[in-house]
């Protein structure tokens, strides 16, 4: 009797560790959203500009980070590398480690485990942020042979600028220095969609790539459709499919604003980024089993917030009727921590100040399993 009920006892315990026939795995849906230069201070202007900040909505946030392989002020190919893969590397590698060496990314991970990719970019496709979650290569301005990797990648969906960097020199908007053309290569692996009207009537087939200019897409105040915008149609074609997926957004011309010193340029790219961390937020109110990642980085400019000179001719941010100012201490990235905001889950490998690569890491075991 007793040999009876262990057999009876042992099949129960193997057969429940499989699902029923029919049944399925419940999807896990990681949107990382990366405000390019994003510093604290600069959430802190766009607070007092706007008063009211969907980043506002995250309870559990943390310190990062950002420092290279090779330099304590990281570049965005190193830092995007540490966030897509868990490895630090060289300033202006991407996708490899500090010897250069390539190394798995977030996206081929996921692609292991059935597991869909997106990007969605305000800057060309193949530049250094969205090209460490697919690319290999020890320098991020090689930018014909990042566009070349795109196609071989596992990459679901991508939507952002770059188009000319497909097409062959001598051809209108093309930004590629030799006659060579992957236009046919690309139409082979995606669906290619050029407006975002095309974005708009796409339904559900994968892979597909809008790519809607010839290099970066326009400043948000000058583009007829937002980041939120893609963003939202982004998670909707993703989500017809009925399987997991993780999307990058990257909010990337906030850091060209911190660059140049121009406050009115950063402070719009950061509105238009928090507008679809936005999105993300309500995409992830509906849909069980979604984290949200939103962090920068590397923070650009020295950003500082100061009362504004009433001498001062500046256009204030205004505050209780006092006056605050947009300053920068710098016309370059600085090696200042910056922010996570993560909602969704309380994962205390997320809490505290930790280094990018645990943002890494966490992503790349997110994706590895049920």
């Amino acid at each position: 009797m007793w040999t009876i009920r262990f057999v009876v006892s042992f099949w129960i315990l193997i057969l429940s560790a499989f699902p029923a026939t029919g049944s399925t795995i419940p999807t896990k849906h990681t949107i990382l959203f990366i405000g390019d230069g994003m510093g604290l201070s600069l959430i802190t202007a766009g607070l007092y500009q706007n008063k009211d900040l969907n980043l506002q909505k995250f309870s559990d946030i943390s310190l990062v980070t950002t420092h290279s392989a090779t330099n304590l002020k990281t570049d965005s190919g190193a830092a995007a590398t540490a966030l897509a893969t868990g490895f630090k590397t060289a300033n202006d590698a991407v996708g490899v480690d500090e010897n250069l060496n390539a190394v798995e990314n977030v996206f081929e991970r996921a692609f292991k485990h059935q597991v869909l990719t997106g990007i969605v970019a305000t800057a060309a496709i193949n530049h250094a942020t969205p090209a460490a979650f697919y690319a290999h290569i020890d320098n991020r301005y090689r930018y014909t042979e990042i566009a070349q990797q795109l196609i071989d990648a596992p990459v679901s969906l991508t939507f952002g600028g770059g188009f000319g960097f497909f097409i062959p020199d001598g051809q209108k908007g093309s930004h590629r220095n030799d006659h060579i053309d992957l236009t046919a290569a690309l139409k082979k692996k995606f669906t290619l969609l050029r407006t975002f009207d095309d974005i708009l009537n796409h339904q559900s087939g994968l892979p597909v790539a809008g790519l809607l200019a010839p290099k970066h897409l326009p400043k948000s105040r000058k583009r007829e459709y937002s980041l939120s915008a893609l963003t939202k149609q982004a998670l909707r074609i993703l989500s017809t499919q009925k399987q997991s997926f993780i999307l990058l957004v990257e909010g990337s011309q906030i850091d060209w604003g911190g660059l140049n010193n121009d406050r009115d340029f950063m402070l719009s790219e950061f509105q238009d980024f928090d507008n679809a961390v936005g999105v993300g937020i309500e995409f992830a109110k509906s849909t069980p089993n979604t984290v949200l990642l939103v962090t920068g980085d590397h923070e650009t400019g020295g950003v500082y917030v100061k009362e504004r000179d009433a001498k001062s001719k500046d256009r204030a941010l205004f505050v209780d009727g006092k006056e605050p100012r947009l300053k920068f201490a710098s016309k370059d990235h600085t090696a200042t921590m910056v922010p996570l905001f993560v909602m969704g889950e309380s994962s205390t490998r997320l809490k505290g100040i930790i280094d990018n690569t645990q943002v890494g890491r966490y992503l790349i075991d997110r994706v590895s399993g049920p």
